[in-house]
């Protein structure tokens, strides 16, 4: 999927422009994350990745759709699962980083229950809390 995604490095330098260096920073999600896979037509079109920040507590988001299946709700599928595995495996929060410009993916992460903390610059934090909605800011 990564080798015919576009733009590289479009979204806060990933994915990775070089082959090679493309193919560590996988290496180092599958190693250290959580992930999953959505599959049409028996190709690969979406990627999600929880990273775990603090033990059982806090885990960070990323997630990529391939440019030619975007718009097709795959975005909003792989965040929901997310959220509902994270949530499962007793995590209080999932927090992740998002270009301010990024209205498409700002609009899915809202639609899932991440909510903006913090002021809306270059880059946006945003936050989902897991064990209760009336946790946060």
């Amino acid at each position: 999927m990564y080798q015919g995604f576009e733009p590289k490095e479009g979204s806060q330098g990933l994915p990775p422009r070089s082959e090679e260096t493309r193919e560590e920073w996988l290496v180092s999600l599958l190693k250290g994350g959580m992930n999953l896979l959505a599959i049409m037509e028996r190709r690969v079109v979406g990627h999600a990745v929880l990273l775990e920040m603090e033990d059982r507590q806090r885990c960070e988001y990323l997630v990529f759709v391939h440019q030619d299946y975007q718009n097709r709700g795959i975005g909003t599928a792989l965040t929901q699962a997310m959220r509902d595995l994270a949530a499962g495996m007793g995590y209080s929060q999932i927090w992740l980083t998002v270009e301010a410009i990024n209205f498409k993916a700002i609009h899915v992460y809202e639609k899932v229950g991440f909510c903006l903390v913090g002021p809306r610059e270059i880059e946006c934090e945003m936050v989902v809390y897991l064990q209760g909605d009336d946790e946060g800011p």
